[in-house]
């Protein structure tokens, strides 16, 4: 199981209404080599992060690192797919879905794995 650390700002944008979003990632050469995230798709995991800790009344601004790194886990799956985990408890699941000759990135908040 891997562990990712996530800066305390603020997030800067709002969930919106659509409970899942969806970046374009690289092109992958075959099913089994999907590309990992680009950066544009690991800024939108960070912001939804906190904005799903802001919703469980978590100030992650009020965290240091290493209770972020107590709390937060992410497992990475062999198709690259990341649950994370706060407490244990299911935060964001990010799930690439293979589109043709591209990679989308699904993300579903805790409200969604339910």
């Amino acid at each position: 199981m891997n562990t990712k650390n996530y800066p305390s700002e603020d997030s800067q944008n709002n969930i919106t209404d659509n409970l899942s979003d969806t970046l374009s990632g690289d092109i992958p050469t075959d099913r089994n080599n999907i590309p990992g995230p680009n950066a544009q798709v690991a800024q939108r995991v960070e912001e939804l992060l906190k904005e799903q800790l802001y919703e469980l009344g978590i100030d992650v601004k009020k965290l240091n690192p290493e209770e972020i790194a107590q709390s937060m886990k992410c497992h990475v799956a062999p198709d690259k797919s990341m649950m994370y985990f706060w407490n244990n408890k299911p935060l964001l699941d990010v799930v690439p879905e293979v589109k043709g000759d591209s990679v989308a990135w699904r993300m579903f908040t805790k409200d969604d794995i339910k």
